[in-house]
């Protein structure tokens, strides 16, 4: 009876063992996502929440920044674009690059691809607008230009 016992609570505790083997396995292969829904976007995105997947239309407002950091991937949903009024500081690394580009890309090499609306760099404010930048950006899938620039 007691061997019995013995070996119960030894298979329970390797059961126990495993599911939380892997538990913590699941937790370190998860990876992020940060949903942006449509309206004003600023302040920091970083690699550990991409990708960042967009609802709607965004904009930056004139009087903001932002940084967008090496290894970031922006999902646009639909046919959704980004106008920049203020200061975007998109800098990638050669390595470690960001990305702009569409959820769907059905029917791209037949002709009939819808994509994403690109980037719209607009100049009305150009004391904080004109020091934006971007580097080792992808940017793709985009049904018009990919990025335009507006009263520059």
């Amino acid at each position: 009876m007691c061997i019995l016992l013995l070996l119960k609570k030894k298979i329970l505790m390797r059961t126990r063992t495993t599911l939380l083997f892997i538990a913590l396995l699941s937790i370190l292969t998860l990876r992020s996502q940060t949903n942006i829904p449509e309206g004003d976007v600023f302040g920091d995105w970083y690699s550990e929440g991409s990708p960042y997947f967009i609802e709607g239309n965004i904009h930056l407002p004139s009087d903001q920044r932002l940084k967008i950091w090496p290894g970031v991937q922006v999902i646009f949903l639909g046919q959704f674009g980004f106008e920049i009024e203020g200061k975007i500081d998109a800098a990638g690394t050669q390595s470690d690059s960001i990305t702009f580009t569409a959820f769907d890309t059905t029917g791209y090499s037949e002709g009939i691809f819808v994509g994403w609306n690109g980037l719209t760099l607009l100049g009305w404010n150009y004391s904080f607008s004109d020091s934006s930048s971007m580097a080792f950006c992808n940017v793709e899938f985009s049904q018009n230009a990919g990025i335009s620039c507006m009263a520059y």
